[in-house]
């Protein structure tokens, strides 16, 4: 629309890691640049000192890999009618949820589809509520992917109260990265 310039932000999959990466997207217009959970919490600063406009994914289950390859359709369903529900589940018992995103047909007349495998546990940066109040985020993502309506409002809650002023309250189940 003519007229409006809507922020540009980045999420995790850009995987700014270090001040150079974040540096440059800026230079590329980019407004908000989703810092990778893989760095500790001094980097993360540092990054966020030198590269002003970065977020922080503080909760949420972090997609671990993409799959090119279609679980639906190994299981011997039909392309296109794979919905949501999928997941893994690992020797110990841990369910990783799998996730679809259909960008239409490819030259066999099947669904192509980038299917997201995500972490068993929830990241909940909760457990760290001094690092976290004290990093420059921009803002704070939470991500949800499987969670339940209830589940979601505490979250959400939870954050807020943390970051305008209250105390923490951290996911039994959950790792702090």
């Amino acid at each position: 629309t003519k007229g409006l310039n809507p922020p540009r932000r980045e999420g995790w999959a850009r995987n700014a890691t270090n001040t150079i990466s974040g540096a440059k997207y800026k230079r590329q217009g980019l407004d908000s640049l989703l810092l990778t959970q893989e760095l500790n919490a001094a980097q993360m600063q540092d990054s966020m000192v030198r590269v002003p406009g970065g977020g922080l994914l503080v909760n949420g289950k972090i997609p671990t890999m993409q799959l090119r390859h279609c679980p639906h359709r190994e299981q011997g369903g039909a392309c296109g009618q794979c919905g949501e529900g999928l997941e893994y589940m690992d020797r110990k018992g841990e369910r990783f949820i799998l996730t679809a995103t259909r960008f239409g047909m490819d030259d066999a007349h099947r669904e192509d589809c980038v299917w997201q495998l995500y972490n068993s546990r929830a990241q909940d940066l909760m457990r760290m509520p001094d690092k976290l109040r004290g990093l420059a985020a921009s803002e704070w993502r939470l991500q949800f992917v499987d969670e339940g309506e209830a589940l979601v409002k505490e979250r959400i809650e939870a954050y807020r109260s943390l970051r305008y002023g209250c105390g923490p309250q951290a996911l039994e189940d959950s790792t702090s990265g």
